[in-house]
């Protein structure tokens, strides 16, 4: 017997062990938990897909960007290609115009001797001409003098000739450098245009990209938060599934004590019944003496059935008189203190009390016909685990309950039981 005491102690010691284990997750199944877990992989698996769309989007854009910034690079090359076009033309012009200026100073200056010496001939009259007349010049000097005079005249006049001509040419190449300017800078004016709105085009898609990157490490936190809310609900599975097993354990070890404690009843009522058959078959003299003793007996027996019936009686609180809890009395003071109701699908707590070892058989669950939720003969209620451990039966106002849940509830008020109803 004080073996079997020992193995008793033990099991309940597991069960109040398993009890302050499972608290904090008894208003949360596996089923809750596991389905948290899928909807919070679904989205994270939205994110993921969003984060591969916007990173393809970043790098579309980018591919996209960089080729603009190509087009604008050979845009600014071709430019300065203009512009040093453009520098050189300038500086031809330059020289152009002192070449110009040259060639019309050459050609005044010129001008002007050969206007002089028109002049000067027409001034001094012709002499030679005068002295032929007359006879006193010799005729070949002055053919020969006339005729020197009239080459003069020709070479001055060939080479005024040949200055305008100069004149002219550099005052067309002056022109024509002029008009490939004028052609330079309308292909830089256009270059400049073109580039001006592929820069706009290029930052434009700028902003798009780092708006881009902006929504990609937004979705990342997105995405990090989502993990971090996965990875708890896996720690609560976890620390449930380990509940479970100590649950199991001490479910197993429970079974055990009871085995071994009905083990023991059984020898002692052997022992018990061996030694009254002894005590009968050895006095079958003493007929008055075993008359008394069978009537002492039966006394006995007849007091404890009425022990036995008055602590019936109590559990089932049917000594309680005071305001009973219903729908319309939301809380009441009951026999054991404040009593709320609830109702939830009590699917996940049955379940757990299952395996505590609260057999389908022994304790059915079914709905009384006042809407109390009931676990064979006693009405489901939730309890604050650290005073009252699962499995405890307590009174409440609407009869004996036994306590398999607990609630938020009990931080604020240790005494409070919440019953199941489908209220």
């Amino acid at each position: 017997m004080k073996h079997s005491k020992q193995i008793a102690g033990l099991a309940v010691a597991a069960a109040m062990t398993a009890s302050s284990v499972f608290p904090a997750f008894a208003d949360t199944t596996k089923e809750e938990v596991q389905q948290q877990i899928s909807d919070y992989q679904n989205q994270q698996d939205d994110l993921e897909q969003q984060l591969a769309d916007l990173k393809q989007n970043q790098s579309d854009a980018a591919a996209y960007l960089s080729q603009l910034d190509g087009m604008i690079d050979n845009y600014l090359s071709e430019l300065d290609t203009v512009e040093q076009q453009i520098s050189e033309t300038n500086d031809q012009i330059s020289v152009t115009k002192a070449d110009l200026q040259a060639a019309k100073d050459d050609e005044a200056e010129q001008y002007n001797a050969l206007k002089a010496r028109i002049q000067a001939m027409y001034e001094s009259g012709d002499q030679n001409y005068l002295e032929l007349f007359l006879g006193e010049a010799d005729l070949n000097d002055t053919l020969n003098n006339y005729e020197y005079v009239s080459q003069i005249n020709t070479y001055d006049s060939n080479l005024l000739q040949q200055l305008k001509d100069t004149r002219q040419q550099i005052e067309d190449y002056e022109a024509d450098l002029e008009n490939q300017q004028a052609i330079q800078e309308q292909q830089e004016e256009a270059y400049q245009v073109e580039m001006d709105s592929l820069q706009k085009i290029a930052d434009q898609r700028q902003e798009e990209l780092d708006s881009l990157g902006d929504q990609i490490n937004s979705l990342n936190y997105d995405i990090s938060t989502v993990q971090d809310k996965l990875d708890a609900q896996k720690t609560v599975l976890a620390d449930l599934n380990s509940a479970e097993q100590a649950e199991e354990q001490a479910s197993a070890a429970k079974a055990a004590a009871a085995s071994s404690s009905s083990s023991s009843a059984a020898q002692t009522v052997s022992t018990s019944t061996a030694s009254s058959g002894s005590t009968s078959s050895g006095s079958a003299a003493d007929t008055s003496s075993s008359s008394s003793s069978s009537q002492t007996s039966s006394s006995g027996s007849s007091s404890s059935a009425s022990s036995s019936s008055s602590d019936t009686s109590s559990s089932s609180g049917s000594s309680y008189s005071g305001t009973v809890l219903s729908k319309s009395r939301g809380s009441v003071m009951g026999p054991s203190g404040k009593e709320t109701y609830y109702n939830l699908n009590m699917g996940g707590v049955v379940s757990i009390m299952r395996s505590l070892g609260y057999s389908a058989e022994e304790y059915p669950y079914w709905v009384r016909s006042d809407g109390c939720k009931m676990l064979g003969n006693y009405i489901m209620v939730a309890a604050n685990l650290s005073i009252r451990p699962k499995g405890t039966i307590v009174q409440t106002s609407l009869g004996a309950g036994i306590v398999c849940d607990t609630g938020g509830f009990a931080s604020s008020n240790a005494y409070q039981l919440d019953i199941a109803t489908n209220w």
